[in-house]
């Protein structure tokens, strides 16, 4: 089973997820340089209705610490509900992160601007 995604006019790797509860899809870049499992906007996260569980500091990739809402949510993947911890920050764009990665593949092919998720076996 694979999770297809393509490449963004800017040649990211972006896939389309399913949120619950609203079941809307969200568009995220998967980010290997981000280790968490999601960061969206404020915004975002509003409207998906997710809840609220804490507040963190967090190094972001140009070395600035910032204090960021954490929320919970849930997503689907690989047809399944899954648990997920979301950051907030003012990002135009959603990202996957690599904490979400572990125990699959990722393939991505810049000449067919495309790419997959593959879930390993086990």
């Amino acid at each position: 089973m694979a999770i297809q995604g393509k490449l963004s006019a800017k040649g990211e790797p972006v896939v389309v997820l399913q949120a619950f509860p609203t079941k809307r899809k969200i568009s995220v870049i998967i980010d290997t340089g981000f280790s968490g499992e999601l960061c969206l906007s404020p915004s975002i996260i509003r409207r998906l209705g997710f809840e609220r569980v804490g507040r963190e500091a967090y190094v972001l990739a140009d070395g600035q610490i910032v204090r960021a809402d954490i929320y919970k949510a849930e997503i689907l993947w690989f047809n399944h509900r899954r648990s997920v911890e979301v950051i907030a920050l003012d990002n135009p764009q959603g990202l996957l992160g690599t904490q979400l990665l572990r125990e699959c593949t990722l393939t991505v092919h810049f000449r067919k601007r495309k790419g997959s998720i593959n879930q390993e076996r086990r």
